[in-house]
């Protein structure tokens, strides 16, 4: 995964995690720590819910640590907002469901989301022109 994330994010890069990054356990930091310090990029952090440490923590590997972002008419959130909420974007970029899609039918997904955990994107960030191509027909 790191090799993936370098290859794609340039030190001066800004990149936003999902959420998760820990699982609210504290002796796991160790081996997050030596990952986050060789990772590329001015990172910033959308809470999720397994990320229950203290801020502080975060702070020292994340130049932001925040619940949402809203960036050009898009939401990005770890978990996905409820569709009534969706109100003027265009979009929720999301984490949390893993391999799973938002449905609108059992065999349609719903075009607003759009799912970025590391099992729909091949372990590797995408960027923000990857998303906004993706997602130019909605």
């Amino acid at each position: 995964m790191i090799e993936r994330w370098n290859a794609k994010v340039k030190v001066s890069d800004h990149v936003y995690h999902l959420g998760d990054l820990t699982m609210a356990r504290g002796n796991q930091t160790k081996w997050i720590e030596i990952i986050m310090r060789r990772l590329n990029g001015h990172k910033r952090i959308l809470l999720g819910n397994h990320d229950q440490l203290n801020s502080k923590w975060y702070q020292q590997w994340f130049e932001k640590v925040k619940a949402i972002n809203v960036l050009d008419g898009i939401i990005f959130t770890h978990i996905p907002i409820h569709p009534q909420n969706l109100g003027r974007f265009k979009v929720n970029v999301h984490g949390h469901t893993h391999h799973n899609d938002i449905m609108i039918s059992p065999f349609h997904p719903d075009p607003r989301y759009m799912n970025v955990c590391v099992e729909k994107t091949a372990y590797s960030p995408i960027s923000l022109e990857e998303i906004k191509d993706r997602i130019k027909n909605v």
